[in-house]
C-alpha cells in the first residue's frame, strides 16, 4: 500500500524467500492483515480497511490488478486521472473520515454514517465521468482483492507469512508490530514454543472463510495475533497511541518504556 508498485513490492518478497528460504523470512504486517480481512464476503465497501483514503491503496495501484482481468484502455486513464483529483480535494480539506473509496455509499441504511462516512470518492469526481468512475472502481476493487483470494499464488503466500519470527541465533524476537508487556510474558516465556504455537494458529484461521470470526473473538488469540502486528508500545512517546492514536515527541516516558522491556525480556526464553 501507500504507492503504486505494491504489487510488485509482495511480488518481490515472494521470490527472495523461494530463492533463499534460510536467508529471508517475509513475516506479516498490519496492512497485509487488514487486507486478508477485507476478503470476508460480509463485509460492506465501506467498512473495508482498504476503503480508507489516508493512501491504503494507491489509486493507480488498481491498474496493476487489471492485468489478470483484461487490458487497459483510454476511460481507464480517465478514472484514475479522477480519483487523483478527488483524493487529493480529501486531502486539502482533511475530510479523511468522512469519504470513503467506494463506488458508492449504501442508501438502504444509514449505518455508515454512525462513523461519519457522508461521501464515496465519486461523489467528488466531476459528475460527467461519474457514473464511469463508479463502474470502473468497482471493478478494480474486485480484482484487486481477488488477486489476494485464499487459492491464489500471492492469497496463499500472504496467508502463510508468519506473525512472529525467532531467530535463535541472534536472539532477536521479529515481529511487524510490537510486543506488549502481558503478551511477552503470556506467550513468549518459552522462546521458539510460544513463537510456534502462535503462527501455528495464525495459519489455522488464516482462509478468508475464518479470518474475520478469529480476529472478532477478543478473549481468543485473534485478538494475541492483531496486537502483534500493531501495538507499538514498546517505542518511546506512543503512550496515547492505542487509546487516542497521538504520539508524543517528546518521548518523555523513555525510562518507563525501557523498563518494561527490561522485565518482559527477562521472562522471555531465547
Amino acid at each position: 500500500d501507500k504507492g503504486p508498485t505494491s504489487r510488485h513490492t509482495v511480488e518481490f518478497v515472494k521470490n527472495l524467500t523461494t530463492a533463499f528460504p534460510t536467508k529471508v523470512t517475509g513475516i506479516l504486517g498490519n496492512h497485509e492483515l487488514e487486507l486478508l480481512r477485507d476478503r470476508d464476503a460480509r463485509m460492506m465497501p465501506y467498512q473495508r480497511y482498504s476503503s480508507y483514503t489516508h493512501a491504503v491503496v494507491h489509486p493507480g495501484e488498481y491498474h496493476n490488478y487489471l492485468d489478470d482481468v483484461r487490458s487497459l484502455d483510454e476511460k481507464d486513464d480517465i478514472v484514475l486521472d479522477q480519483l487523483y483529483e478527488a483524493v487529493m480535494e480529501v486531502y486539502a480539506f482533511r475530510a479523511h473520515s468522512a469519504v470513503r473509496m467506494v463506488p458508492e455509499l449504501p442508501t438502504a441504511t444509514t449505518h455508515h454514517q454512525h462513523y461519519g462516512i457522508q461521501y464515496a470518492i465519486t461523489d467528488i469526481v466531476d459528475p460527467k465521468h461519474r457514473d464511469l468512475a463508479r463502474e470502473r472502481l468497482e471493478e478494480y476493487q474486485a480484482a484487486y482483492l481477488n488477486a489476494f483470494r485464499s487459492g491464489t499464488e500471492l492469497g496463499d503466500f500472504v496467508e502463510k507469512r508468519p506473525i512472529v519470527h525467532l531467530a535463535e541465533n541472534i536472539n532477536t524476537l521479529f515481529v511487524h508490530g510490537g510486543v506488549s508487556h502481558d503478551i511477552g510474558i503470556q506467550h513468549f516465556a518459552k522462546g521458539k514454543e510460544g513463537a510456534d504455537m502462535l503462527n501455528k494458529v495464525w495459519w489455522e484461521h488464516s482462509h478468508e472463510d475464518k479470518l474475520a470470526d478469529f480476529l472478532s473473538r477478543e478473549d481468543d488469540l485473534g485478538h494475541v495475533v492483531y496486537e502483534l502486528l500493531t501495538y507499538r508500545g514498546n517505542h518511546p512517546g506512543y503512550a496515547n497511541w492505542e487509546t487516542q492514536g497521538e504520539f508524543d515527541d517528546d518521548e518523555s516516558d523513555l525510562d518507563q518504556v525501557c523498563a518494561t522491556l527490561h522485565d518482559m525480556l527477562s521472562k522471555m526464553d531465547g
